[in-house]
């Protein structure tokens, strides 16, 4: 319960931050902050799965769902990692005005 406590604090600090930088067009800091609430939120619904099948299935099949999470963990950690090194790239090579017009760039495709 104390680390579902702690992640929820952290998730509301960064919601926080996303909100603040919510005017940049497509920044690394917007990318970082939008991609880090959508796994929070994949991860949060693995987490309330596994805690619905360790309090109603036998033994074997909570395990199940465990490895399917950590899994998951991974795969986003590196989703994250990828679209962050994608925007920087993006921002090399085209030049971004710093007040530019406003986009929504918390925008999730799962195709890239």
């Amino acid at each position: 319960m104390l680390v579902a406590l702690l992640e929820s604090v952290s998730i509301v600090l960064l919601a926080i931050r996303a909100f603040q930088f919510r005017h940049f067009e497509q920044s690394l800091m917007t990318t970082l902050y939008c991609d880090g609430l959508y796994s929070y939120f994949c991860i949060l619904a693995f987490t309330i799965g596994n805690v619905v099948v360790i309090l109603g299935k036998p033994l074997r099949m909570s395990l199940l769902l465990i490895v399917v999470q950590r899994v998951m963990h991974s795969v986003l950690c590196n989703r994250i990692l990828l679209h962050v090194r994608e925007v920087y790239e993006l921002q090399r090579t085209i030049p971004i005005l710093p007040f530019g017009r406003v986009n929504s760039a918390c925008e999730f495709s799962l195709g890239t």
